[in-house]
């Protein structure tokens, strides 16, 4: 009891403001356990930040993306001519047959996020390309394989041998004589039964048709 009275005339001694904080001490703890528990219980916003993907930048220079393109095609036998280097952009003609020169577009579209062609014009010995690095795109599958079949398809062209004379054939309903040439072919040899025509990446052999 006396130790209790001891402190009882101690604390009547104290000043006020000292017993102000020894008074709000308790709550002050309190309160700070029960912030500490909302903290824990509040669910974290794990959304990622949304980003202006419009104002990224390709790091990669121009320079070193045309040196990626030029490697690939030695790799496989492309022949890449009449390259022309714009700001953020890149025109050039590429020769080889047509699964290579489908095997660069599709390269070309998926070399990364900046890539985009921006068009194309396919014939039979070359490929004419124009391709976009100016901003970041959003990319869907392009099925490119399917687009350069129907390609094939309607630029297949029909070569019928009716008829040799000599060193003349009837191809097409027209006569041609030898290193004449056939849309992009050049007749190369004129034989008695078949005509070999050839251009700088296929031979096509015509054979006599036989008469009914």
């Amino acid at each position: 009891m006396q130790h209790l009275r001891y402190i009882e005339n101690s604390f009547e001694l104290l000043p006020l403001r000292v017993k102000v904080v020894i008074y709000l001490f308790p709550f002050t703890i309190l309160c700070l356990i029960y912030l500490y528990f909302l903290e824990i219980k509040r669910p974290i916003d794990r959304t990622p930040s949304l980003v202006n993907i419009e104002k990224i930048q390709m790091k990669v220079k121009l320079i070193d993306v045309l040196k990626d393109i030029e490697n690939f095609a030695f790799k496989n036998e492309i022949y890449l001519n009449k390259i022309t280097k714009g700001d953020s952009s890149l025109d050039f003609i590429a020769n080889s047959d047509l699964k290579k020169r489908l095997s660069l577009l599709i390269y070309l579209e998926k070399y990364n996020s900046f890539s985009k062609i921006k068009s194309f014009q396919m014939s039979d010995e070359n490929l004419k390309v124009s391709i976009d690095f100016k901003k970041f795109y959003k990319k869907e599958e392009i099925d490119l394989i399917k687009e350069l079949e129907k390609f094939k398809e309607k630029k297949k062209q029909v070569y019928n041998l009716k008829a040799i004379i000599g060193q003349k054939a009837f191809i097409n309903n027209k006569w041609f004589s030898l290193n004449d040439k056939i849309e992009r072919f050049e007749i190369k040899k004129i034989n008695k039964t078949n005509v070999l025509m050839e251009n700088k990446f296929k031979k096509i052999s015509l054979n006599l048709q036989e008469k009914n």
